[in-house]
């Protein structure tokens, strides 16, 4: 009952290949696509939904020319893939999106640990009850060590 009314704070964690410094607001219609997949609509298409999603740069590191931003995202709807779509809109796909994005870490980032997507469920936040916490996975912290030591930290 608590989802329903689309209250519940539902952030993720993202490492996005990409240059996304501060705070934005996604708003993007989307539909179902092939596969299982789902794609941005277009303007007044049937079937569309509307999907927003709020993103805050938490940090972002610089390697050549090629950036990586760890974007906390927290979708205000829940349509299927609608962070992956949305950052993928922005020209920003989240590292290891098989679907989105780029399945690996290549050019300057090549030589960083190998890893999945780089989405997290990061925290659920029920009313009236504590936050449910889930610690970083031991490939996104190895990801997030390796970028620290290697990469360049941007302001």
């Amino acid at each position: 009952a608590a989802f329903e009314p689309r209250t519940v704070p539902k952030p993720c964690v993202a490492f996005a290949f990409g240059d996304l410094p501060g705070a934005r607001t996604v708003e993007l219609p989307l539909h179902e696509a092939r596969r299982g997949k789902a794609r941005p609509a277009q303007p007044g298409e049937v079937g569309a939904k509307a999907a927003r999603t709020d993103l805050i740069a938490r940090a972002r590191w610089r390697l050549g020319d090629a950036t990586i931003t760890l974007v906390e995202a927290r979708p205000v709807t829940g349509r299927h893939h609608q962070i992956r779509v949305h950052l993928r809109a922005l020209e920003a796909p989240i590292v290891g999106d098989p679907l989105y994005g780029k399945r690996t870490l290549r050019g300057a980032f090549a030589g960083a640990p190998p890893l999945r997507l780089a989405l997290h469920a990061e925290r659920l936040e029920l009313p009236g009850r504590a936050p449910i916490v889930a610690p970083w996975p031991d490939d996104l912290a190895a990801l997030r060590a390796w970028l620290d030591t290697h990469a360049e930290v941007c302001p």
